[in-house]
């Protein structure tokens, strides 16, 4: 007789299966792991509030919603990390702990989901993840056909690093979206999905699916899912090399958003190494690195936006602003406030910029300082481009190992022109800023000078 082997791998799971598989509240490890993620985010006292309501819920909702039975009370005075949320907690100590007579069980329970759902967002809101993942587990488990419950999860797994988990959670989300008419939470999978396909590097579908986003969030919002696809196409246009394309979504995104948000100096940074790196055109290169650098005052960001403003002065010629680039980024590079990742690569764009002037003893000095900075074994791309900056045929050893496209006239225009809106929305954000420190000054509003 055939017997099934207990060891074999489970089949791959679907969204036309159900929901997708959780473990049992309280067993294998979950509470465990639930609890010490709430002591190592939070303060003790919050931590163990927290982690008495988690526990509870699982409880509660394990035993089909029957009442807990000689549950403890809840502590007679809340800590005041969690007065946002006392009356979540107490709403939940209600339900699990109380008999209701008169109410459906499965109203209680969608109770129990929004106010784990609630638990969740509070602790992901004080960058407690794990916190966070282990409520929104409770508030999908009390709720498996709840499409934004599911998106909650998946998208926490996705922030907390598990990918499997997010996956899954991100298809079911979007099957019940799709199936229930719920079109926010429908365009806001679909930019989970988006996103989890960019992860893994399968950048087509990644922008399919972007699109998808943005064409859903046009007509019925949210408008933040907008604004993330505006941003996410911009970058993959341009790392595929589709430069006009890339630079007119780019000026959409600039639209779409405030001059204040965060997003937008790393959009204009990325499109300045694209314009530097993949097509030199170091002029608008240039004028992008000068509107980004009074707005970047971390050292990291500085020396990684000076390493650039060289690159892009030595391919346009203006030894001026190459010398000045070339002082600071040194300077912060040695100050010892950068980690080794972010000096290493500003080192070795700054021995590709004195290489592009045919500074050769530069271009080793810096290519050197690289090496000394890289303590990660393996290939090394530091001593390669110093084998590259020794012997003969330098300038076209580079040229063969960095590659640039030939840009046309519909290239140099799209570049132009973005510069241009980049500028403005800058010089706005600086208007904003400087209009904002008179105030605090006492000083009133500032001059048609100054915005000039």
């Amino acid at each position: 007789m055939h017997t099934a082997d207990t060891d074999a791998a489970p089949a791959p799971w679907h969204p036309r299966h159900g929901p997708p598989p959780l473990p049992p509240p309280g067993c294998g490890g979950d509470a465990p792991d639930a609890a010490d993620g709430m002591r190592a985010e939070l303060p003790f006292r919050s931590a163990a509030v927290l982690a008495q309501a988690w526990s509870e819920a699982a409880r509660w909702i394990a035993w089909g919603g029957e009442p807990l039975a000689g549950a403890a009370p809840p502590p007679a005075a809340l800590p005041l990390a969690l007065l946002p949320v006392a009356h979540a907690l107490r709403c939940l100590g209600r339900e699990v702990r109380e008999p209701r007579r008169g109410v459906r069980v499965a109203r209680r329970v969608e109770t129990v989901a929004a106010q784990c759902a609630e638990l969740a967002a509070w602790a992901e809101g004080r960058a407690a993840v794990r916190t966070a993942l282990a409520f929104a587990r409770l508030a999908a488990r009390a709720a498996p056909r709840s499409p934004r419950a599911a998106y909650d999860l998946g998208r926490l797994a996705r922030r907390a690093g598990d990918h499997q988990e997010a996956w899954r959670w991100l298809r079911w989300a979007l099957a019940l979206a799709r199936r229930r008419g719920d079109r926010d939470t429908f365009a806001r999978a679909l930019a989970g999905v988006a996103a989890m396909y960019h992860a893994d590097g399968q950048h087509r579908r990644a922008a399919r699916y972007w699109r998808l986003a943005l064409l859903h969030a046009r007509e019925l919002g949210p408008w933040e899912v907008e604004e993330e696809a505006h941003f996410a196409l911009a970058l993959l246009a341009l790392r595929r090399g589709e430069l006009p394309a890339g630079l007119e979504t780019a000026e959409r995104a600039l639209d779409a958003v405030s001059p204040h948000d965060r997003r937008v100096g790393r959009l204009l940074r990325e499109a300045a190494r694209h314009l530097v790196d993949g097509w030199g055109l170091f002029e608008p290169a240039l004028l992008l690195a000068d509107a980004l650098l009074p707005h970047r005052r971390a050292p990291a960001g500085r020396l990684a936006l000076h390493a650039l403003r060289a690159h892009a002065a030595a391919g346009a010629g203006h030894i001026v602003a190459f010398e000045a680039s070339w002082s600071a980024a040194l300077a912060l590079a040695r100050s010892g406030r950068v980690r080794e990742g972010a000096r290493r690569a500003a080192l070795l764009r700054l021995a590709r910029a004195a290489a592009h002037l045919r500074q050769w003893a530069r271009a080793r000095h810096a290519a050197s300082l690289a090496r000394r900075a890289a303590r990660t074994a393996g290939v090394d791309d530091a001593a390669r481009l110093a084998v590259l900056l020794s012997g003969g045929r330098r300038a076209a050893r580079l040229e063969e190992e960095f590659p640039v496209r030939a840009a046309g006239d519909a290239d140099r225009e799209a570049a132009d022109r973005f510069c241009l809106r980049a500028a403005a929305v800058l010089g706005e954000r600086a208007r904003s800023e400087w209009a904002g420190a008179a105030r605090r000054r006492g000083r009133g509003r500032p001059p048609a000078c100054a915005a000039t």
